[in-house]
């Protein structure tokens, strides 16, 4: 009998040995501990490669310093403990990200990629003598897919600015931004630039990096589900004059996609804060309910933004129009969180 209750013992020991330590990590690519936002390519071992503007990653570690490892120049910004952010330009190499002891023994680290163009190649995190990173729970995500509105173009902080990190950020969730300037819903309208993306969304969304990446493979929807998906596309088919019957067929179509993907997820279709395809949005979007779908919602703007003061260009809004809007989505977005 004694011997008995001397291994379950033993056994109960090593258990729970063995789980503190796998709950600590290091801060090198194989820490677990360290939660990827967003879409990244973890197929190198000595590098991971962040896709789409606004992507982060986040950690929980112990220590008074932290220091990152960085294989390419990127514009990133880093937030310590739940501060405000800031910005590291054109960050390259192993960057000290505490100019300063830090107080207490736990601490919070995120690091976002500043805009479409920063791809953050990360090598790992440098952390004390004895520091440690620690599991944290995940959270809830909520997918952003659009153009560059949800990228936060002509915003001071670009992504971060954006209506969609302050609105995720103000529901205290994770987010994602799959979104690029000048992109289009419907295959086959770019402007004529070097910088435009040569597809829409309705095939760019499918891949795991933003456009005009010479190799660009399938994402791997596996990789995670978010609990909501918020769709904002339009303004870019307008200005290339996408056909009416063409967009609303292409939303049709994309949305179709997305829930084969996602097959429950809550998706919002937004309409475009200018009012193009107002009608063919909607009608997108009850063509599926009226076939049974009941997660898809068709959200009407009007009036969130002043065209006179929100959008001094016309089309992008400022930073107190983002602010507007997130503050209008989050109290539609928390009664579908709760779902």
């Amino acid at each position: 009998m004694k011997n008995s209750r001397s291994i379950l013992w033993l056994v109960l020991f090593i258990v729970s040995f063995n789980t503190v330590i796998a709950s600590v990590g290091d801060g090198s690519l194989k820490d677990t501990n360290i939660q990827y936002i967003g879409r990244w390519d973890k197929s190198n071992a000595t590098v991971f490669h962040s896709y789409w503007g606004g992507a982060y990653f986040k950690v929980l570690f112990t220590g008074k310093t932290v220091q990152i490892k960085l294989a390419s120049a990127v514009n990133i910004y880093v937030s310590i403990d739940g501060k405000e952010d800031v910005k590291y330009t054109e960050a390259n190499g192993i960057v000290n990200l505490t100019l300063s002891d830090l107080e207490g023994e736990n601490h919070t680290l995120r690091v976002a990629a500043n805009y479409t163009g920063d791809e953050i190649q990360f090598q790992g995190l440098l952390l004390d003598k004895g520091g440690k990173t620690l599991k944290q729970p995940k959270k809830e995500i909520i997918e952003f897919i659009g153009n560059s509105i949800t990228s936060g173009q002509t915003t001071t902080k670009n992504n971060l600015s954006s209506f969609a990190w302050l609105t995720g950020e103000s529901l205290d969730v994770d987010h994602t931004q799959i979104s690029q300037p000048g992109i289009t819903l419907v295959d086959g309208y770019r402007y004529d630039a070097n910088w435009a993306p040569k597809h829409g969304q309705s095939v760019q969304y499918f891949l795991l990096k933003q456009p005009n990446n010479e190799e660009n493979p399938f994402w791997n929807f596996k990789t995670y589900t978010p609990k909501l998906i918020v769709i904002n596309l339009g303004t870019n088919d307008h200005n290339l004059r996408v056909p009416n019957d063409v967009f609303q067929k292409t939303y049709v179509d994309f949305l179709a996609n997305v829930r084969s993907k996602f097959p429950s997820c809550e998706i919002v279709v937004l309409q475009t804060f200018g009012g193009f395809y107002t009608e063919e949005t909607e009608t997108a979007v009850k063509q599926h309910i009226d076939k049974g779908e009941t997660k898809m919602h068709y959200i009407s703007t009007e009036g969130w933004v002043s065209k006179d003061v929100d959008l001094p260009d016309g089309t992008h809004p400022n930073d107190e129009g983002h602010v507007k809007i997130a503050k209008k989505l989050k109290i539609i977005l928390r009664e579908y969180l709760v779902k």
